[in-house]
């Protein structure tokens, strides 16, 4: 047996092509083979933009005597993380079963192939640790495997008491309450941002406050709370560390409480919820900071991220020439060799250097000061210079060239929601970019009724659906298109087919796929939102234009099947808690006519921020035939006002649809 990851496509496991140890991907096949040869699987997952990763594979997987013992004794798998998202959860909840931490990457399994089941799970090992613990678990499972196997029945049974929920009748009021309980425990008051180590943007929670804050507006004791926390949260993604003030966009997280130094790898995923989360906040405050982080992290996207077709790759390496954070850091001998001493000295008045382990190498953080237009105007101009010198000087980070649709379909929400609201078409030309790039590449003919997503030979997953529907939904918001309407109504079907279960609720892979563990159904918020969630916000808003009475019974049920977990741990599940308030609130306005007054309509819905209000522009001969009878052909225009179950007569006046709101 050798390495067969030449052959892959990933350009994480590529990486590890030239690995000594004979690297496998996941199939049948080797699990019969482990079997077979009384072998237990050691199964390693990451993802190409992983440092740690980076590490634990320069110490232990290109090391002979890790490698020879591996190849020897264990069957081994590598995962990408970014192209098998099904097994990552399967084993990350598996992981915090068995250790009762949270999980990581990379991800250390070693697993029984008879039950699928790990009997020891870790994250990153150092070369001499590691080499002692696959020693230990192959001297104390060798030959055992079957009788191992009996016991592993109580980890069986909790992994599927993990999916097993009541049900429960919802009070959304008082969920919100326990929320916002849940929520000052681990909210820093000090520094803004949840827990007191690591931050993360969460941008799930940014979402569900602003959400509860409009909804909630007169009852103080939510309201106030939720929007104090999201205005001191997201001054410090915008004015530290998490914020490439550089280059624009956002890194993944920051390894300090104070939200100063990042780990330096950018995701597509965390820049497009982060665009999204930020619009939000404008909306709100028109904060021209704000403002000029989302323009800086779409400009980003377009330099550093986008395709030659429109799409997105998913990521940007943390590390440059093996150098954590290399690419983004200064030498004081290079400030001062790119900059005039004027620039240096208005540098250094508003932007702190903060020194990366005690090296001569410091990252600039903007101090978050108030600045005049000509001050934003000047420190802009030396950043240009300092952008363009990492560019011609630096060792850029490893890109991963994944495509993954899940992600692409944030990035069409977050530009198409920046598009709408500051009216910019450079925005939605990236849009209409995208949108052609998928429909051209990754949509097939499932039936004669109904369309499919692919993506290569890559597995498709809920979130591939659900995220792509959520931003062909913005853009229709932003701009109608009949074909793009029916095209997504074709998608909504497909994902109702492939992944609805009336008793189970939305499962994360086909239903069909049984030969993993278990089939997850993913609702609380991990890196990114859940899919489960999505699926309901979109098949509210599609139930509703569409008047289509299955999409809103299954948004429902969705919601029902789930009502334990929204109950008792809503601060987990934020999306799926948003996804229920939105369901129960959410209406629409759907404009017929050629002649509407732009600057009301903008003020009106674009400027005020509603988050259960959705809004749609459809000229006066779109195919779209559900409002026709309604339609009073004396007026130019007539406007609707659409909720569950029920369509207004058509008002004329906008003034007068939003005194009925």
């Amino acid at each position: 047996m050798s390495n067969t990851l030449k052959k892959e496509n990933s350009v994480y496991l590529q990486q590890h092509a030239n690995d000594p140890i004979h690297w496998n991907t996941w199939s049948d096949e080797l699990l019969e083979k482990a079997k077979k040869e009384q072998k237990i699987i050691f199964i390693s997952i990451g993802y190409a933009a992983c440092h740690w990763c980076h590490v634990m594979h320069r110490e232990c997987f290109q090391d002979t005597e890790v490698a020879n013992y591996l190849n020897a004794n264990y069957v081994c798998i590598k995962v990408d993380r970014e192209e098998r998202p099904d097994l990552d959860s399967i084993y990350q909840s598996a992981h915090y079963i068995l250790s009762e931490a949270t999980g990581g990457w990379p991800l250390s399994s070693f697993i029984n192939p008879y039950t699928q089941l790990p009997i020891f799970s870790g994250l990153y090992f150092p070369k001499e640790k590691f080499l002692e613990l696959i020693q230990l678990i192959d001297r104390e499972t060798k030959g055992r495997l079957e009788k191992i196997s009996e016991s592993q029945a109580n980890l069986v049974n909790l992994l599927n008491s993990y999916q097993e929920k009541q049900e429960e009748q919802l009070d959304l009021c008082e969920i919100a309450k326990l929320y916002c309980e849940q929520n000052d425990r681990i909210y820093d008051e000090q520094n803004g941002g949840y827990g007191s180590q690591t931050k993360f943007p969460q941008t799930a929670k940014l979402k569900l406050n602003f959400y509860l804050g409009r909804i909630y507006h007169e009852n103080a004791e939510i309201s106030e709370d939720v929007l104090r926390k999201n205005k001191e949260t997201i001054h410090s993604i915008c004015s530290k560390g998490l914020n490439d003030c550089i280059s624009g966009g956002f890194f993944r997280y920051c390894v300090d409480p104070k939200w100063q130094i990042p780990h330096f790898e950018k995701m597509l995923y965390d820049n497009a919820l982060i665009i999204d989360a930020l619009c939000d906040a404008w909306v709100i405050g028109n904060d021209p900071l704000i403002k000029d982080k989302i323009f800086s992290a779409i400009k980003w996207l377009e330099k550093e991220l986008k395709t030659e077709d429109g799409k997105y790759y998913s990521s940007i390496d943390a590390d440059s020439n093996g150098i954590e954070g290399g690419y983004y850091t200064f030498s004081m001998d290079e400030l001062k060799q790119i900059l005039t001493i004027d620039e240096l000295n208005t540098y250094h008045l508003q932007c702190q250097s903060l020194q990366i382990e005690n090296e001569d190498e410091y990252f600039p953080i903007e101090r978050g000061n108030h600045l005049s237009e000509k001050d934003r105007k000047d420190l802009g101009s030396i950043f240009k210079k300092l952008d363009a010198y990492r560019w011609s000087n630096k060792f850029y980070p490893t890109k991963n060239t994944n495509i993954i649709l899940s992600w692409n379909g944030m990035a069409l929400k977050a530009i198409s929601k920046a598009a709408k609201i500051f009216q910019e078409d450079r925005f939605s030309l990236l849009s209409e970019n995208l949108i052609e790039s998928i429909l051209k590449d990754n949509i097939s003919q499932l039936d004669k009724d109904n369309l499919c997503l692919t993506n290569n030979d890559k597995h498709i997953f809920i979130d591939d659906y659900a995220f792509l529907i959520d931003g062909l939904i913005e853009y229709l918001e932003y701009r109608w298109d009949d074909e793009l309407y029916s095209l997504t109504l074709e998608l909504a079907n497909t994902m109702i087919d492939l992944f609805w279960d009336h008793k189970e609720g939305f499962w994360f892979n086909y239903k069909d796929r049984d030969k993993l563990l278990f089939n997850p159904k993913i609702v609380f918020d991990e890196s990114t939102p859940s899919g489960y969630a999505i699926a309901i916000i979109v098949l509210t808003k599609l139930g509703i234009i569409a008047a289509n009475s299955q999409y809103l019974e299954i948004a429902e049920r969705a919601i029902q099947i789930q009502s334990e977990v929204i109950s008792k741990t809503p601060q987990s599940c934020s999306m799926l808690f948003l996804a229920a308030n939105f369901y129960t609130h959410a209406k629409s306005i759907i404009f017929f006519g050629d002649e509407r007054d732009d600057q009301l309509w903008n003020k009106k819905i674009y400027s005020q921020f509603n988050p259960y209000l959705f809004a749609f522009n459809l000229p006066n001969d779109t195919s779209h035939k559900l409002f026709q009878d309604k339609l009073d052909n004396k007026n130019k225009n007539n406007i609707f006002i659409c909720g569950r179950g029920y369509c207004s007569n058509p008002f004329q006046d906008l003034e007068e649809v939003f005194k009925q709101i």
